[in-house]
C-alpha cells in the first residue's frame, strides 16, 4: 500500500493526545506449588491493583498483611489479563482522541490500473482486512487490504452490466415488468439511477456485501447474485484468505498485473429479477437482506450456500436460463418480505434492537421488525420532491438511547431520536419517535448534493458521505440545557464526487471515492512523538 497526501481534513485547532504512565515491577519466580508466582512491591499502586481476593489464597482479610510483599501473590495469567485490559483502555482512549482531533493517516489500496476509466463503486467489509468492492464496469473484487503481495484475492469479471439503457429480456419473454412506478427494467433503471446517483452516475455495480466466504452483489440489470470467495474462510474475525485456499478455476491477470482466481458463482436470488436491488446487507444469522426499488425488503437464508461447489455445478450456476441448472440448485426462497409506500433507496440493520430502517424515494424513513420483516411505522422528515437517500440507526452516548439518522437527496441530514424502553431494550411501537412539536430535526451544515452513505464508529458518533466529496464526522452530546446536540466536528475532504460508500470498525474508516483505489483512514495510529 502506498500513502497519499491528496486527502485532507479540517480539524479543530485544539488537539489532545492520550498518555499513559508505566511502573516498574520487581518480581521473583520461585515456582511455588509447581507454578510461577510473582511477588511485587506492596507500595506499588499499579501492582496492588492486581491483588487477589482473600478467597484465592484460602484465608480471610484479617489474615493478610497487605504491606508485606511476601503475602501478595499474583497468578501470571490473571496479571497478563489485567495488563491486556489496561492496554485496551489506553488504546480506546487514544482512538477516541484521534476521532475528536482528525488524526487519521491515510493510505490507498490500488485495485484497478492507473489511467483506466474504471472506478471503484462501493466497498464493504465483514471484518478487516477482507473487503469486497464493485467497479464502474460491473466487476466484483475481493481484496485483502493488508496483503502487499497480491492484493486481489478473487474477481468476477463482468458480473454486472456496466451501464447504458439496454433493454433486458430473459428467455425470449420480452422485457421484465417492474415495480417502483411500473414499466420495464430499462425505464426502471433510468428512474432508479436518478434517485440513487442524481447526475453523477458512472455506471457499474450498485451494491456489494460480504459475510465470511459468501459475497453478494447487485447491478443495474436487476436482481442480485451470490458468490463464494474461498474454502474455509468462515466467520472468524481473524480469518484471512490464503492463496492456496482459493477455488481452482481458471486464473486471470488483474489490471494491476497480479494473478488471481475467479470468484465461484453460487446462484441468483429468486424473485428479484424484475427490480433493482439498492442495498445488500448480511446479519449475524446468515440472512441476506435486500432493499429494492420496487418498494420491498426481503430476507434470504444463505447460510447453506457457503459450502464448496464443484466446477461442473459452478459452471451450471452461471447459466441462469438453463432449466436443468436451476433444478440442481439448492432451494431458496425469501424468509420475509415487507412492502413500503415507495422505492427503497437504502437500508440499515440494527441487530441490537432487532430493528431495520429504510430510506424511501418519497422522503420517508421507515422501520421494520427484523424478527418477521414487517414494516410498522414511517415518518416523513423531508419536504416535497426530496428523496431520503441514506439511513443509519445509531447508538448515542451512554444513557441517551438510539436515533435514526437519515440523509436526503438535497444534502440535508435529520436525526430522529427513538423511544426505546431502557428495561427491555425494545422500541415503543405506539410512539416510536421522541419528537416534540416544532422541533427541528435537521442538523447543519448540510452536504452539497445527496448524502450517499452513513456509518457509525461508536456511541454518539457517525460519519456521513456526500457527493460534495467529503466525509463529515458528527458528534451527538448533551447540551447545557439537557437537549441532545449534534454537531459536525470536521470534514475529511479530497474524495471524488462519486464517493458512495463508507465502512468503519471504529479503528479505521474505509471508503470508495478514490478513483481506482480504496481509501483507508487509520484512527488507531499513535501520534508521532508519543509513547
Amino acid at each position: 500500500m502506498g500513502t497519499s497526501t491528496t486527502m485532507s481534513s479540517a480539524a479543530p485547532s485544539s488537539s489532545s493526545s492520550s498518555s499513559s504512565s508505566s511502573s516498574s515491577y520487581s518480581s521473583n519466580h520461585d515456582g511455588v506449588d509447581g507454578g510461577d508466582v510473582v511477588y511485587c512491591d506492596a507500595m506499588d499502586v499499579d501492582c496492588m491493583s492486581f491483588l487477589l481476593p482473600s478467597s484465592s489464597h484460602g484465608g480471610n482479610d484479617d489474615d493478610v498483611d497487605v504491606h508485606s510483599s511476601s503475602n501478595i501473590r499474583l497468578d501470571d495469567a490473571i496479571l497478563a489479563a489485567e495488563l491486556v485490559a489496561r492496554s485496551d483502555v489506553i488504546e480506546t482512549t487514544r482512538i477516541d482522541a484521534n476521532w475528536r482531533t482528525a488524526h487519521c493517516p491515510t493510505s490507498m489500496v490500488t485495485v484497478l490500473s492507473s489511467g483506466s476509466d474504471r472506478r471503484i463503486r462501493g466497498v464493504r467489509l465483514d471484518a478487516y482486512p477482507i473487503a469486497v468492492c464493485g467497479t464502474s464496469t460491473g466487476d466484483v473484487y475481493v481484496i485483502d487490504l493488508e496483503d502487499d503481495d497480491g492484493v486481489v484475492m478473487g474477481m468476477a469479471s463482468g458480473a454486472h452490466r456496466a451501464g447504458g439503457r439496454d433493454v433486458i429480456s430473459h428467455g425470449g419473454d420480452g422485457m421484465d415488468e417492474v415495480g417502483g412506478g411500473g414499466g420495464t427494467i430499462a425505464s426502471c433503471e433510468e428512474r432508479a439511477m436518478k434517485h440513487l446517483y442524481g447526475g453523477l452516475d458512472c455506471g457499474g455495480v450498485i451494491s456489494v456485501a460480504i459475510s465470511g466466504n459468501v459475497v453478494a452483489s447487485s447491478g443495474r440489470e436487476g436482481g442480485a447474485r451470490l458468490w463464494r470467495v474461498a474454502r474455509g474462510l468462515g466467520r472468524s474475525r481473524d480469518s484471512r484468505i490464503k492463496k492456496d485456499d482459493v477455488y481452482s478455476s481458471p486464473t486471470s491477470t488483474s489490471s494491476i498485473g497480479k494473478t488471481y482466481e475467479r470468484l465461484v458463482p453460487i446462484c441468483t436470488l429468486p424473485g428479484l429479477r424484475g427490480t433493482i436491488v439498492t442495498r445488500l446487507s448480511f446479519d449475524s444469522n446468515g440472512h441476506l437482506w435486500t432493499s429494492c426499488y420496487d418498494g420491498t425488503v426481503r430476507a434470504f437464508d444463505v447460510s447453506e450456500h457457503a459450502d464448496d461447489v464443484g466446477e461442473d455445478r459452478a459452471a451450471a450456476l452461471v447459466d441462469d436460463d438453463d432449466d436443468d441448472a436451476r433444478s440442481r440448485r439448492p432451494p431458496m426462497g425469501s424468509l420475509f418480505r415487507s412492502d413500503f409506500a415507495d422505492s427503497v433507496l437504502d437500508m440499515h440493520l440494527c441487530e441490537e434492537l432487532k430493528l431495520g430502517a429504510c430510506a424511501t424515494a418519497d422522503g420517508g424513513a421507515a422501520l421494520f421488525d427484523m424478527t418477521d420483516g414487517q414494516f410498522f411505522v414511517g415518518i416523513m422528515p423531508f419536504g416535497a420532491s426530496v428523496a431520503a437517500r441514506s439511513v443509519l440507526i445509531m447508538r448515542r452516548r451512554m444513557g441517551m438511547g438510539h436515533a435514526v439518522v437519515c440523509g436526503g437527496s438535497d444534502g440535508t441530514i435529520h436525526v430522529l431520536p427513538l423511544n426505546i424502553d431502557p428495561n427491555t431494550g425494545t422500541i415503543d411501537r405506539e410512539d416510536p419517535f421522541v419528537l416534540s412539536d416544532g422541533h427541528d430535526t435537521a442538523i447543519r451544515p448540510k452536504h452539497v448534493g445527496p448524502v450517499m452513505c452513513m456509518t457509525s464508529p461508536g456511541d454518539g458518533r457517525f460519519v456521513s458521505g456526500g457527493q460534495d466529496g467529503a466525509l463529515r464526522i458528527w458528534d451527538c452530546s448533551e447540551a447545557d440545557d439537557g437537549k441532545i446536540e449534534t454537531k459536525c466536528m470536521y470534514a475529511l475532504t479530497g474524495y471524488k464526487l462519486w464517493l458512495g460508500s463508507a465502512w468503519t470498525d471504529g479503528k479505521r474508516l474505509i471508503s470508495d471515492g478514490g478513483e481506482n483505489s480504496i481509501v483507508i483512514r487509520d484512527f488507531s495510529r499513535e501520534r508521532p512523538g508519543t509513547n
